[in-house]
């Protein structure tokens, strides 16, 4: 019993790496004052896109995306400047410099 108790627990579980940004209050009072940042939710959700999640980890909340998939160490820069990108395409005076990227797993009970 205990063996089959094991194998279907590792089947429903699903670990995925998120990358980001911190989402602190000017971030967030930045987007929400973009209507192409509300129109962009909208049709990432709507439409099935790869869009930006927000999450929560540690008691904070992240900007970014989750990937169910390895990543490379080279991928990383790129990552970085792509969320960076779409987050500035819709807040374009908010200034990133402060920033750090960040990079954490989480485990996902399905």
């Amino acid at each position: 019993m205990r063996m089959f108790l094991e194998n279907q627990a590792q089947n429903l579980l699903l670990v995925k790496l998120f990358t980001g940004f911190p989402l602190d209050l000017p971030i967030k009072k930045s987007l929400n004052n973009s209507l192409s940042w509300k129109q962009a939710m909208i049709s990432w959700k709507s439409e099935g896109l790869l869009g930006l999640d927000i999450t929560p980890f540690h008691k904070k909340e992240y900007i970014g995306r989750y990937y169910d998939r390895p990543l490379a160490v080279s991928e990383l820069k790129s990552l970085e400047v792509e969320i960076r990108q779409m987050i500035q395409s819709h807040s374009p005076d908010f200034n990133f410099d402060k920033y750090k990227f960040c990079i954490f797993a989480q485990l996902f009970v399905i």
